[in-house]
């Protein structure tokens, strides 16, 4: 299957011609267009585990708020923070 999606951007398209993330700010593409980029695949044995979502609360003012944790390594809580 990876091999006819490669043949189709090949045929169809010049792929040299996209622009590339690497190269390119993304603020200077257009919305939902077609680009290229360099990346590295890795294959992991396990699932990888992550926070969806954690709750922190203010140590000044006792307010508490969600905060995401996709695509972060360590969850976030600030000096003056604590997670719940």
């Amino acid at each position: 299957m990876t091999h006819l999606i490669i043949c189709t951007i090949f045929c169809f398209v010049d792929f040299f011609q996209l622009p590339s993330l690497n190269d390119v700010p993304t603020h200077l593409l257009p919305t939902n267009s077609m680009v290229r980029f360099r990346c590295m695949v890795q294959d992991m044995f396990d699932p990888e585990f992550y926070l969806g979502v954690y709750e922190v609360e203010s140590l000044k003012t006792g307010a508490k708020c969600l905060r995401s944790g996709k695509y972060r390594d360590l969850a976030e809580c600030g000096v003056s923070h604590i997670s719940i």
